[in-house]
Parts: C-alpha cells; structure tokens; sequence
C-alpha cells in the first residue's frame, strides 16, 4: 500500500508537534510559516507547502532533539535525549477530579483512571535515543 508524501509528512508533524507540547500556533511561529499553513498540512488539504516552509518545521524538530530522514516509502526519526525529555513531561499522568459515592471531589491521576476502567488513554513512547552531547553538528 502506498501512502502519500503529504500523509506521511502530517502524521510526523502532527505526532512530533503533540509529543512536544506546543500548538500549531507555536510551531509556526518557530519556523516561520503561518499557523494556517501548520493546520493545513496535517488535515491534507491538497495545497502543497514550499520546501523552504516545510526545512523551517523540520527545523524546530530538530532544534529540539530529533533526527529526521524522509525517504520515498517511510520517515524515520531518532529521538534525542532532548527531545525525549521535553516529550516525558508532556505525557505524565495529570490529576482529574472526580467524585467519590458521596459526591465529594476527589483526585486521582489520568492512569490510575485508565487503570480503574481497563482503558489505555496515554500513549506511551518507546525510542532509544543517543546521547546529547551538547556540542552542534
């Protein structure tokens, strides 16, 4: 099955851009794009980005510690240490309210919920990275 460049290209930088933490917004004004643009490619709308706007996000990735090479079938990207640190604490486990039998509000975390009802809601992130070692490339 082939999948499309532009599908391929939206599913990385949706999955990147939610595993840092930042919105559409942000991303594009990091890499110089308007956030329409961002929306865009990641709902595929069939006008293709410039290569200039699509260096600029692949850029913020990368500033942010993760490898990336697009090939003609498949992306692959290495996660860094940066990058898996900034993406750790935007997975962890926020506290909800719920209530108890007497209607009093109670906190628990999204995985203990998860747990409690048997459903998976967090994703978690499974990568080898390579050591930072601080200097550029």
């Amino acid at each position: 099955m082939h999948i499309s460049y532009n599908a391929r290209l939206a599913v990385m930088i949706n999955a990147l851009r939610n595993a840092l933490g930042i919105t559409q917004s942000q991303l594009s004004e990091a890499a110089g794009c308007s956030r329409v643009t961002i929306n865009r490619i990641e709902k595929l709308h069939p006008s293709s980005p410039s290569g200039k706007t699509i260096d600029g996000i692949l850029e913020v990735f990368r500033q942010n510690g993760a490898e990336i090479q697009i090939g003609n079938e498949e992306i692959t990207i290495k996660f860094g240490k940066k990058f898996l640190a900034t993406a750790e604490l935007n997975i962890q486990p926020k506290k909800r309210r719920k209530r108890d039998a007497d209607g009093m509000g109670i906190e628990s975390s999204a995985e203990e919920m998860d747990n409690a009802s048997g459903c998976v809601l967090g994703v978690r992130v499974l990568a080898v990275g390579r050591e930072d070692s601080g200097s550029q490339t």
